[in-house]
């Protein structure tokens, strides 16, 4: 025992003796009769120094009824006398598990359980009266409680403490005051110190206020209120961030957090915990809860930012909050509905499994191929754009995750990422921010950058079978859906403040697509993108995207104000659509019309193999459907393609002849992948035939065009006949996107360049083309099971010809202008056709453009005979009707049509800005009308100070930068076109740009002026 006892010690003591005198006592009831509540407990050396108010306990204080307290058995302990607080200072410890028991008569009890060292990480585990409380996970230096209503049935409270060297430093026990644990009616907020409870009608959960921990969910409102869904061995909520700064790698959790109560009402709770601390975490970030009345679950959202104050070299590789359901119980878990309601392995499987490479294994049982694989990227979502729920259960409660929009989500609506798996002996639930799978680059942010990801809402629900059975759980998977559907009605919530999420001033953007051919445009994804980047790779802003209805029409809901690129795509048309230049306003709806989509076509179509939809899912997948999910397909290529694919136009079947990856090497997988499937390694690299019949050609240009669905370290050479054609030592895109070894059938998208041809190299007769490797792959990782799996996925590959002399390709509209604009300066913009092979007489084109940025002037005619036969000005677009007078004035070559004079404003907001033909219709002399694809010209904006001669750049002082301007634009006069880009470098005002201008920059640097 320790030296010093409270004086309710004393009283105890007291009381004992006096009852065994009168021996018509129980000295158990004894105790629990006698005590104040509330009662707490210091555990720590024998010697150590008890906090006030609390009874000390000793590593050897064990049980007795007499006592009414105490330990199952002797421990060790410690005490860091260094510390100051006589509770925290020290503790008792074990590695193995032990017990504290205290009597207390029936009732409900609020307990706190506290744990933590000062010099030393720690994980402790707690169960009280086999209520799991749920574990801490502190590192050095730091404390945390855990709290929960417990129930008192028998006249003792038993908690049992494990872990890695379980530590307990203290138990505080009062009464719940009502006796019945009854769930608050309105939304209460507890601080209990170095944590919160938050508590409504259905649910309440504990959050460690320095950490953002959550160490226990209870489902109050349910038939097990007392069962811990975060729980059992490691289970918690937690955050992890993985990245680099200047090439260092960090993992880390939150820590020394700042603690806010950001709103409390009866309606609402919400609190955050921010770290602005360079020393803790490298970047900005705020962590946010909310729990809403009656709301079976509560939401979670982040603000990140990357201020001046932080370390530069910042790239973030991963960010997720996830939920660890650590109760051995949770079992059952659904991804979206194709793949249906699904089980972990058993405990004993991934007990006794083999490891074939990242998380994936091969399970007792049989050997491959036809052995059990199992992998966390299983269980990937198809598209992030389409899924908005997923769920772990143990069969009684059901545990989701909804995301009522994907806006935040870094890759578009095609990302795939984790969901949920196995986690030790039970299952977590995965909230990504952001992470590298599947290609997504990592974040590399400039300083100022800001977004914020989330909400999501945790939603918690219960099926109304007594039994845990996949019944029970389909039922809960059907009520979670629902409640997606009504969380993604609600976006955006209203309720957040943060600018950065802007909630009172997005705007819907609709309009309809039309694609030219008479393609449907039924659930196609139309997008909403940062200008200047690809949609997939983009990690820094918000990508809003939609799917068109079967007539074409979509609605991009809650878009911020801003400019955007809109793209367009949908299965069965190669390519896709893109508008620049698309701005949307301040709590403005915005209607786009009508987008006209003129697929590109290079001739008549010869053949084509595989539809055009970013999957290689209809090609041949070992095991069939979901078969690359299942199996290791790889290991299978050798045996049923040993010669490669050889696929003959007219007779072959993609779905069974045509493999749905292409890997590089003729045996991939990795050396213990190869042994266990008792094949003999071969990395001599592999070759794919086309075969095709064709009359041949006399003249024209053939045009191939090759879609990729993935790229792993892929390379292509092409080959016709034996000649090369196209060769592509890299792809475009990330070099590895992990699609084939992470059992995807697709990831990145790219479109390679057309492969263009003389159509006479196509023969009389049967003709080949050869896909193979360019170079023997080379992964930029040590990780040994990459390079093995080195792969193509085709989308799709169509081959075109077209049979005259004309140029290949489509008609297509372009912009002409400088690339860079001094501010109040005028600039032109040529407007012209390319690939012309029909005469044009009448031309509707539509241009639109930034009006803060710049000004509209005039448009003229550069064409003899063709006119400007109507002009409309609305802001920020200009619409023209031309046409031309006269077959002998007819557009029958490329070349400049129309200039558009524009004036830079002086105080534009933006450092560019972008022209864009939005829409141009082009009619041949019998009326057939051709949609033209958009074209844009972005337009640099030089700022110019002038309080300051000579600053070109608009830095505010004279350097060497100003000087290379100057000198760039050296013979420029007033008669060149592009005169408004350097009209500002004629300081000598003499209409052009000579030597006197550079000697006079000179000597502003020099300080001689």
């Amino acid at each position: 025992m320790k030296r010093k006892q409270s004086s309710i010690s004393i009283m105890i003591m007291v009381a004992v003796m006096f009852t065994l005198i009168l021996g018509s006592f129980n000295p158990k009831s004894a105790f629990a009769a006698e005590q104040q509540f509330p009662l707490k407990f210091d555990f720590g050396t024998s010697s150590s120094v008890v906090a006030d108010g609390y009874i000390g306990v000793g590593p050897s204080l064990i049980y007795t009824a007499e006592k009414g307290y105490g330990l199952n058995q002797a421990i060790d302990s410690r005490d860091r006398s260094t510390n100051s607080n006589s509770l925290l200072r020290d503790f008792v410890i074990s590695s193995q598990s032990y017990t504290f028991q205290v009597d207390l008569p029936n009732d409900v009890y609020n307990v706190k359980v506290i744990a933590g060292d000062d010099i030393a990480s720690n994980r402790t585990a707690v169960t009280a009266e086999g209520i799991d409380l749920g574990s801490t996970s502190t590192p050095k230096g730091q404390f945390a409680e855990l709290n929960a209503s417990v129930p008192v049935t028998e006249g003792k409270m038993v908690f049992t403490i494990t872990g890695n060297d379980g530590r307990l430093n203290g138990i505080e026990i009062s009464r719940s005051g009502d006796g019945d644990n009854t769930p608050p009616q309105d939304v209460t907020l507890v601080d209990n110190g170095s944590t919160v409870t938050l508590k409504n009608s259905k649910i309440s959960f504990d959050v460690n206020k320095t950490t953002a921990n959550i160490s226990s969910i209870f489902f109050t409102d349910s038939k097990n209120p007392y069962f811990n869904l975060v729980g059992g061995q490691n289970g918690r909520g937690y955050y992890l961030a993985n990245y680099s700064v200047d090439g260092t790698s960090y993992q880390k959790g939150i820590s020394g957090a700042d603690f806010k109560v950001v709103s409390q009402t009866p309606e609402r709770a919400e609190i955050s915990m921010t770290v602005n601390d360079p020393s803790t975490l490298q970047f900005y970030l705020e962590v946010h809860m909310v729990l809403e009345k009656d709301s079976p679950g509560f939401y979670y959202y982040t603000v990140y930012k990357y201020p001046d104050t932080m370390p530069d070299g910042l790239s973030i590789g991963q960010l997720r909050y996830a939920f660890a359901l650590g109760d051995p119980s949770f079992t059952y878990f659904a991804v979206d509905d194709q793949r249906g309601i699904q089980q972990r392995p058993t405990i004993d499987d991934l007990s006794n499994d083999t490891t074939l490479q990242d998380t994936t294994y091969l399970l007792p049982g049989a050997d491959l191929p036809e052995g059990r694989i199992y992998s966390k990227y299983q269980n990937i979502s198809n598209m992030e754009g389409d899924n908005h729920v997923f769920m772990a259960s143990n069969g009684k409660v059901g545990v989701s995750i909804i995301q009522a929009s994907k806006e935040y989500v870094d890759g578009g609506p095609t990302k795939q990422d984790l969901t949920v798996h196995d986690y030790y002996n039970g299952e977590i639930l995965l909230w990504h921010e952001h992470t590298g799978h599947y290609g997504t680059p990592a974040i590399e942010p400039a300083k100022g950058w800001e977004k914020v990801y989330g909400p999501f809402y945790l939603y918690v629900n219960e099926g109304s079978g007594s039994d845990a059975s996949v019944a029970n759980v389909q039922e809960m998977w059907e009520d979670a859906k629902a409640k997606a559907s009504e969380e993604q009605a609600k976006w955006p919530y209203t309720w957040i403040t943060d600018p950065t999420y802007a909630a009172s001033s997005r705007s819907d953007v609709s309009g309809k697509l039309e694609i030219s051919d008479g393609s449907s445009a039924n659930e196609a994804h139309v997008i909403l993108s940062r200008p200047g980047i690809d949609w997939q790779l983009d990690t820094e802003s918000y990508t809003y995207s939609a799917r068109a209805g079967a007539d074409g029409k979509f609605t991009i809901p809650a878009v911020r104000p801003g400019t955007y690129t809109l793209t367009a795509f949908v299965d069965g048309v190669m390519g896709e659509y893109k508008q620049e230049n698309i701005t949307v306003g301040s709590a403005t709806p915005l209607d786009l019309g009508t987008i006209r989509w003129t697929p590109a076509k290079y001739g008549d179509l010869v053949w084509q193999i595989g539809t055009p939809d970013r999957s290689a899912e209809e090609f041949h997948v070992y095991g069939g459907e979901e078969g690359f999910r299942k199996h290791l397909t790889w290991l299978e290529y050798p045996y049923e393609f040993p010669n490669g694919v050889d696929f003959k136009i007219g007779e072959s079947d993609p779905k069974t002849d045509w493999n749905y990856f292409q890997p590089m090497f003729k045996t991939p997988g990795t050396p213990t992948q190869l042994d266990l499937r008792g094949t003999t390694e071969d990395q001599s690299l592999t070759e794919w035939k086309i075969r095709f019949d064709s009359d041949g050609y006399q003249e024209g240009t053939a045009t191939l065009n090759i879609a990729l669905a993935s790229s792993v370290f892929g390379s292509l050479d092409v080959k016709l006949n034996g000649t090369p054609v196209g060769s592509f030592e890299t792809l475009p895109g990330p070099p590895g996107d992990n699609a084939l070894y992470r059992l995807a059938v697709r990831s990145v998208y790219r479109q390679l360049d057309p492969i263009q041809f003389d159509a006479n190299l196509i023969h009389e007769g049967e003709n080949i083309i050869t896909l193979s490797p360019h170079q023997t792959p080379t992964a930029p990782t040590s990780d040994d099971w990459m390079n093995p799996m080195a792969s193509i996925m085709y989308d799709a590959i169509r081959l075109e010809v077209a049979d005259d002399a004309a140029p290949a390709g489509p008609i297509s509209a372009v912009l002409n202008a400088s690339d860079q604009v001094t501010g109040g300066a005028e600039f032109e913009v040529a407007y012209g056709l390319e690939s012309v092979t029909d005469s044009v007489y009448a031309q509707d084109l539509t241009f639109t453009y930034d009006p803060s940025a710049v000004e509209f002037d005039s448009a003229e005619s550069v064409k003899e005979g063709l006119q400007i036969i109507s002009k409309k000005e609305a802001s920020g677009q200009v619409r023209l009707l031309l046409a031309s007078l006269g077959s002998e004035n007819a557009v029958q070559s490329a070349g400049d049509l129309v200039k558009l004079k524009f004036k830079a404003k002086s105080d534009a907001a933006s450092a560019s800005t972008v022209i864009t033909l939005t829409q141009a219709v082009i009619s041949n002399g019998n009326g057939d009308e051709t949609e033209l694809a958009a074209a844009a010209k972005s337009i640099a904006i030089i700022p110019v100070n002038p309080s300051i001669p000579g600053d070109m750049n608009g830095e505010g002082h004279v350097t060497v930068g100003d000087l290379a301007i100057v000198a760039s634009g050296y013979g420029k006069t007033s008669s060149d076109a592009d005169w408004a880009t350097y009209k500002a470098a004629d300081l000598s005002g003499d209409g052009k740009i000579g030597i006197e201008d550079l000697a006079q920059i000179a000597r502003l640097i020099l300080g001689m002026e």
